[in-house]
């Protein structure tokens, strides 16, 4: 006998090729400054903004809006609330202007309701900041909490707060996993049974195939099981009492189609 366990993978939004690779939010979803440019004096500092989370998760990187004066080399760093360096890095391949990002190699897991500092270092000056700007914000699970700032060579954590500005600097934050669904399969007294898990999930736009990867917890690692051209795959492969992960990705951009799903198998 063979017990078949069938998964559907649903996406948390809609997906295209060029989307992001899991449900992710920002504090700033359409924000442009209105200064980008407020300051030439050409002095080291660092700015920042202070934030919180309404769930746990992680920070993937930290971004920052760029005005054409902002040139030389930019790092990024994410704070603890007692001004520990959590991860650090320094900015690549920037565009003259607007959003710039930095992935930390590491994700770094937050807690919900902790107060965190997401910052970026500038030798020249020319930093964004809009005065008298309204805190806190919200943008669910996310609380923008204040601007921040310290002179210096970007050793420290800003929290020198001035005129109330914002300084454009903003983070990507992946939400944990809530919860992940368990298949119970119908019981049986006695069984000389094979397995086999059935994946299926809603196509992505534009995919020509797509990578299937397993692992056995939640957090990875995660090896590559196979490839699929259509939205569906099955993995002969498990073993009884075991517990498996599951992830899909549009094969070429490892763009991620959901949470990770889990399966134990009886």
């Amino acid at each position: 006998m063979k017990r078949i366990f069938k998964v559907l993978l649903v996406l948390l939004a809609f997906f295209s090729l060029g989307g992001v690779s899991r449900a992710q939010d920002h504090i700033w979803t359409s924000y442009t400054p209105s200064n980008p440019d407020a300051n030439g004096s050409g002095g080291a500092v660092g700015l920042g903004v202070q934030f919180s989370s309404d769930v746990a998760g992680t920070i993937t990187a930290v971004r920052f809006y760029k005005s054409p004066a902002n040139t030389g080399t930019h790092t990024g760093t994410l704070w603890s609330s007692t001004g520990t360096v959590l991860a650090t890095g320094t900015f690549a391949n920037e565009t003259a202007a607007g959003w710039q990002q930095l992935n930390f190699a590491t994700p770094v897991s937050i807690q919900a309701g902790t107060t965190y500092t997401a910052s970026y270092h500038t030798t020249v000056d020319h930093y964004s900041a809009d005065l008298n700007f309204t805190w806190p914000v919200y943008n669910a699970p996310l609380h923008g909490l204040a601007g921040t700032y310290v002179y210096g060579s970007g050793d420290a954590v800003p929290t020198s707060v001035w005129m109330g500005a914002n300084y454009a600097v903003d983070v990507v934050f992946t939400p944990a996993p809530t919860s992940t669904p368990t298949p119970t399969p119908s019981p049986s007294s006695t069984c000389s049974c094979t397995a086999s898990v059935s994946l299926s999930w809603l196509p992505a736009t534009g995919a020509a195939s797509y990578n299937v990867y397993r692992g056995t917890a939640a957090s990875g690692p995660y090896s590559l099981l196979g490839s699929a051209t259509q939205p569906g795959y099955t993995d002969n492969t498990v073993i009884s009492g075991a517990s498996y992960f599951y992830e899909i990705s549009v094969a070429g951009l490892e763009t991620y189609l959901a949470l990770p799903v889990a399966v134990t198998i009886p």
